[in-house]
């Protein structure tokens, strides 16, 4: 706990003294106004006192022109700064709230031009231990902090194309080791447990999701008119996806989560038939007995956990590891991650070696044997 003592100078006139620990061991800051004391002695409350002294450095030496984060985070969400694009109205706001829960109370009164590495890094390792809203008996889940870490390298990554820092230094900063989301691949016997368990209004959705890929989002927003004949094969033609809608309003339909999202994916015939008689073009393909869209918690918790915990199996899948374990099956088969990357609308195919790489040893071996038979031919000639 922080303590202010006042003091008088030798001119006579008063400063202000704020005591305090870093490490156990005694520290001060001297402010000449109460106020400042005050202030300081709140952030120290929030941050520590560490990280309270590196701020008031910070602000020493920042640039006059740089924001605060709190400031560029502000305007990164403002729609009409056009730094983000393709979201809801309903996302900002989430974002907004997100972003002063996360990293904000921490970060947020640096100039955006000195949080560093270090910093960022800090606030990760804190972040990992807090109490979640709902249940403050729970720690954030990993996937929460994975997303909180995505908001803000997106506003950094933002500054850094204004030319406001150099870096995004965020980005490539990954999750403490042993905190990251874990992955749950069914193998294909696994999933044939599952869906013989699952009740059969959820049949034809859990039967799309592992075997087309798609997000969650993307296969709810599907209508009868997205599925279409290409070249002789069915496709489903990937043009939207349910996001989260503005306040008061549960979900709106919008693009999918990329450019790359729109896209035309094969589904066998099997599946189609899988879905039934067809409804008219513009109505749902998957919706409740009521009617109504197909919620991610609904689906969940009456589709896919009900189907596990009957099926017997050991793992714990999530819905979006039903397309985690699509891409598992491809690479299995031999297909390359070109391809992969395109059937699962990823903008970048560095997102599909970051995820599905290490399921490819078959490859790795392959591309070692065609360099040793190279060298062996060299040394041989």
């Amino acid at each position: 706990m922080a303590s202010i003592q006042p003091r008088t100078n030798k001119d006579g006139t008063i400063s202000f003294r704020v005591m305090f620990r870093i490490d156990g061991r005694q520290a001060q800051e001297s402010f000449l106004t109460a106020e400042t004391a005050e202030q300081f002695c709140g952030v120290i409350d929030r941050i520590g006192g560490r990280a309270a002294r590196e701020l008031r450095m910070a602000q020493e030496m920042g640039s006059e022109q740089a924001p605060l984060l709190s400031e560029w985070v502000r305007e990164y969400l403002d729609p009409e700064s056009g730094l983000l694009s393709g979201v809801t109205a309903g996302t900002r706001d989430n974002y907004r709230m997100i972003a002063e829960r996360s990293f904000l109370p921490r970060l947020g009164d640096f100039p955006v031009d000195l949080v560093d590495e270090d910093a960022v890094r800090a606030w990760l390792n804190w972040q990992i231990e807090q109490p979640t809203v709902k249940y403050p008996d729970r720690t954030i889940s990993a996937k929460s902090v994975k997303n909180y870490h995505a908001l803000l390298s997106g506003a950094l990554g933002a500054a850094a194309k204004r030319g406001i820092v150099a870096r995004n230094v965020a980005y490539g900063l990954t999750l403490p080791k042993g905190f990251r989301p874990p992955i749950c691949f069914l193998t294909e016997g696994e999933f044939a447990c599952v869906y013989r368990a699952t009740l059969e209004w959820y049949k034809p959705l859990m039967l799309t999701l592992a075997s087309t890929g798609l997000r969650f989002g993307e296969a709810t927003a599907l209508t009868w008119a997205d599925l279409v004949m290409v070249n002789g094969e069915w496709c489903f033609d990937v043009n939207k996806a349910w996001k989260q809608g503005e306040r008061g309003q549960r979900r709106v339909l919008g693009p999918p989560k990329s450019g790359a999202g729109v896209r035309l994916v094969s589904v066998s015939v099997e599946v189609v038939q899988a879905l039934g008689t067809p409804g008219k073009s513009h109505e749902l393909i998957f919706k409740t007995r009521e009617g109504a869209v197909v919620s991610a918690g609904t689906f969940a918790k009456y589709g896919l956990k009900r189907a596990v915990r009957i099926s017997g199996i050991s793992k714990d899948p999530r819905n979006h590891d039903l397309r985690h374990s699509h891409a598992s099956w491809l690479i299995a088969k031999g297909v390359p991650l070109p391809y992969i990357q395109r059937r699962l609308g990823h903008e970048n195919i560095d997102t599909t070696v970051r995820v599905y790489g290490h399921l490819m040893p078959d490859a790795l071996n392959a591309t070692r044997e065609a360099a040793a038979d190279a060298i062996k031919l060299a040394l041989l000639g």
